[in-house]
């Protein structure tokens, strides 16, 4: 009897230690952030300032093209992103307004309004959104440029799946029909000019993307599951990939297939991709092979804290924008609708990362524990220029723009 007891009690106790190492330990250190020092952005050397308009709404991702000084945000509502959000399993088509858009923003010019001349993009050509019109679901955005005036533009589209007869299917059965949508743009224009629409079957999932300079681009897919209970258990036991698409060609492949925790932000420094890995709180910096088009197995770079997008600035350092206090992400985009004209302040924590030598080096240059100035930031874009942060969220209702104390 006493042997049995031993024995049992030591299986117990191995796998509650593979337990601990597998999901409890980073669940309680990286996602929580238990015992983790914050900062108040009071202590750091920047002014920030919020800006507010129905058109700076829910700024999930942006880019900016520095030869113009334009930034560009992939933009929609707190309301619809509640509500249709496909990487967070939210597909209640009540709630999507079919409003999302991109937004400009001239940000040498601030304007009388302080608005930075702020417009929106145009849809034109041949497009059509799942359900008609020229609507569209956006997320990620990259842009690169054709010549000196004229830009493509990479974006994530998570229409609606529809059946042959153009019927929507119900998301939570079959989740979105994304894809990859290709348009121009001249600079200084009001339009977005449709170029084509990639669709492939390994790209379930699209997260975030990033032209690859050959003519294609490199996708993440945050799960490997579109919908059901293997895609919930992902976020412990891993899930995700990153796919590669060109215009060239009708079909798209896998990257890498392997070695992701939540895929999400991603970026290029000529033949490095960088991956952010959502659940995990680290990076991973892969070599790009052009000749087959797949990426080698990635060297991790710790920040242990839950993050985003990754946006990549012209001196090659890149900027992350993370949450330090996630279960107050979860509660804007799942709790309680605030009442007209509040939100649910997030805070957030701005990285940098650069490359030393063979070595990155992680700094964290901007805090906001009490989410008093930042917008619960998915996105951070660095403006060489002038120093300025510019930071949009998923679940705020305004951007944010911190300019460096001198």
């Amino acid at each position: 009897m006493g042997t049995k007891i031993f024995v049992f009690s030591t299986i117990a106790i191995t796998l509650l230690a593979v337990f601990y190492e597998i999901a409890l330990k980073d669940l309680i250190f990286i996602t929580l952030g238990v015992g983790r020092p914050h900062q108040k952005i009071s202590e750091f050397p920047y002014k920030c300032t919020r800006l507010h308009s129905p058109l700076l709404e829910s700024c999930e991702d942006m880019v900016l093209d520095e030869s113009s000084q334009t930034l560009y945000a992939a933009c929609s509502s707190v309301k619809s992103r509640r509500g249709w959000s496909p990487g967070g399993d939210k597909y209640n088509l009540t709630s999507r307004d079919g409003n999302d858009h991109v937004s400009v923003l001239d940000i040498d010019n601030p304007g009388l309004d302080g608005l930075y001349n702020l417009h929106t993009l145009t849809i034109t050509g041949n497009y059509l959104s799942s359900t008609g019109g020229k609507g569209i679901d956006i997320h990620g955005l990259d842009i690169e440029h054709l010549s000196p005036t004229r830009l493509r533009f990479w974006m994530i589209n998570h229409r609606p799946a529809v059946d042959e007869f153009g019927k929507v299917l119900d998301g939570n059965l079959v989740g979105a029909n994304s894809t990859i949508e290709v348009f121009e743009h001249e600079i200084g224009s009001g339009e977005l000019d449709w170029v084509r629409t990639i669709w492939s079957v390994v790209v379930q999932t699209p997260n975030n993307l990033v032209a690859a300079g050959d003519g294609g681009v490199l996708i993440t897919n945050d799960h490997t599951s579109k919908t059901g209970n293997l895609r919930r258990l992902e976020m412990i036991l891993g899930g995700g990939s990153v796919a590669y698409c060109n215009l060239s060609s009708p079909n798209c492949t896998y990257a890498l297939t392997t070695g992701f925790q939540f895929a999400n932000g991603i970026t290029r420094i000529n033949n490095t991709i960088l991956v952010a890995h959502s659940a995990k709180g680290h990076l991973t910096a892969h070599t790009f092979h052009h000749s087959n088009k797949t990426l080698a197995a990635g060297t991790k770079i710790p920040l242990k804290m839950p993050m985003d997008n990754l946006s990549l600035d012209s001196k090659d350092d890149i900027y992350i924008a993370a949450f330090p206090k996630v279960l107050s992400l979860i509660q804007a985009m799942d709790g309680a609708e605030p009442p007209a004209g509040s939100w649910v302040e997030i805070p957030s924590t701005v990285f940098r990362v650069r490359r030393q030598g063979e070595e990155w080096k992680v700094e964290k240059v901007l805090e906001d524990i009490e989410g008093v100035k930042l917008p619960g930031s998915t996105v951070v874009v660095h403006d060489v220029k002038t120093g300025a942060l510019w930071m949009g969220g998923v679940a705020s209702p305004f951007i944010t723009v911190c300019v460096p104390i001198s």
